[in-house]
């Protein structure tokens, strides 16, 4: 109900675009208004805490919440807390962040809803990386040879908490654990696979290859940015989406980013070995997503 009441708020004051969609498990609309592109989420409180700030509320009271509605509200309070425990000026953050995730564009391993880690896995793991890096110089690149050094060589699946790394049931779906910041932690890269987990750290080592010997920042962040390209497999499964107007691949489009992580799983159930790359291509009017699957 609120995502349809803020569509039809925004549209009665400019043009609109916006598609309900799923991150992480959580309900979002996406969209883009007046050349802004924003996700927004759902916090419910109880009445007992109606008008309090977000900012305020204390771990028992968070844990009160209903899952989504907690979640969505600790990726507010997390951002305010990953400044702070980093550990450098924010700029400083900002700028290995941006680095990070040029990368992680352009080698297309930034998606939770294909199975990757999502921009906010991405900014902890950063943050991660800098706080134990305060006796460098607060400078964005020896910070991010340092993100490349630690995390290409780090033991793959072993958790990554900004604290004690939190009791967990056992599951398959975990991967490898990347913990938020603030009580009660959870961790915000439950999507990965095994397949998309082996992607991942393929990646990070690739970027450790790559920026070992790189002593000039512009040579060796064009070389670690080299697009991905989904054409060199052998064998791929091609989604294609077509519908008959905007407001339509709008919904579609949401509802196919729903499902993406279930394809992704139903394959490595029957043997494969999947590389989905969440980028989509625009080929005559229709939408398309690579899959590569051996």
């Amino acid at each position: 109900a609120l995502f349809e009441a803020v569509c039809r708020a925004l549209a009665r004051v400019g043009a609109l675009r916006a598609r309900p969609a799923t991150s992480a498990g959580l309900p979002v609309l996406r969209g883009r208004f007046d050349g802004l592109e924003f996700d927004l989420q759902y916090v419910g409180l109880p009445a007992a805490l109606a008008g309090r700030s977000l900012a305020g509320l204390t771990a028992e009271e968070l844990q009160r919440l209903d899952d989504a509605s907690r979640r969505a509200a600790l990726g507010c309070v997390d951002a305010d807390a990953l400044v702070g425990l980093a550990g450098v000026p924010p700029a400083t953050l900002r700028g290995l962040l941006r680095r990070v995730r040029q990368w992680a564009g352009a080698r297309q391993v930034e998606g939770g809803a294909w199975g990757l880690l999502g921009g906010y896995t991405w900014a902890l793991l950063a943050g991660f990386v800098a706080r134990g890096a305060q006796d460098m110089s607060a400078e964005p690149w020896p910070l991010l040879r340092r993100f490349f050094a630690e995390l290409g060589a780090w033991p793959i699946g072993r958790p990554i908490a900004f604290g004690p790394v939190p009791q967990a049931a056992p599951s398959r779906r975990t991967q490898w654990p990347i913990y938020t910041p603030t009580p009660p932690a959870f961790n915000s890269a439950r999507n990965l696979t095994s397949a998309t987990l082996a992607v991942v750290a393929g990646e990070l080592r690739r970027g450790q290859a790559i920026l070992q010997g790189a002593s000039d920042e512009a040579a060796g962040l064009a070389a670690l940015c080299e697009p991905a390209d989904p054409a060199g497999h052998r064998r791929a499964l091609v989604l294609e989406l077509r519908a008959p107007g905007e407001d339509e691949e709008a919904r579609a489009f949401g509802c196919l980013e729903g499902h993406a992580v279930g394809v992704l799983l139903a394959l490595e159930e029957v043997g494969a070995r999947v590389r989905p790359y969440p980028r989509a291509s625009r080929e005559g009017g229709a939408l398309r997503w690579t899959i590569g699957c051996e």
